[in-house]
């Protein structure tokens, strides 16, 4: 068999990866509400002014902080917070909650991509180095 060793006629694989870029932040500013309330750095529900502008399974973004939406029930949000090796911190009372790819734009090579996606910067490695495991 393959694993002992013996049949070596399909040893060799070949794999190929696809990713799609996702932005880590609101090139956009597109602010959707503010919160409020104070939020410590490891609350993971409170209230926004007004959710009808947040998306669930979708990212936010709160000062240097991206977060996961989860659900949503009335104005108060459900999240992950620190997604994407951002520091779950504090924030105050008023601060914008910003949305990522909440605008979809179309793209000739692409298709249907969020705005923010399509702004990223040029020279970004989505922190790949091109090495391998």
């Amino acid at each position: 068999s393959y694993i002992s060793g013996s049949d070596t006629t399909n040893a060799r694989r070949e794999l190929t990866y696809a990713a799609t870029a996702r932005a880590l932040k609101s090139y956009t500013d597109n602010v959707v509400t503010t919160l409020a309330q104070d939020i410590t750095a490891t609350a993971k529900t409170f209230e926004v002014t007004d959710s009808t502008g947040i998306k669930t399974d979708k990212y936010i973004f709160i000062g240097d902080e991206e977060l996961f939406v989860r659900s949503k029930t009335g104005n108060k949000i459900t999240v992950d917070r620190g997604r994407d090796n951002t520091k779950a911190e504090k924030h105050v009372s008023g601060a914008d909650v910003k949305g990522i790819d909440y605008t979809t734009t179309t793209l000739p090579s692409i298709g249907t991509i969020g705005v923010d996606s399509a702004l990223i910067e040029d020279g970004d490695d989505f922190g790949f180095d091109g090495g391998y495991l």
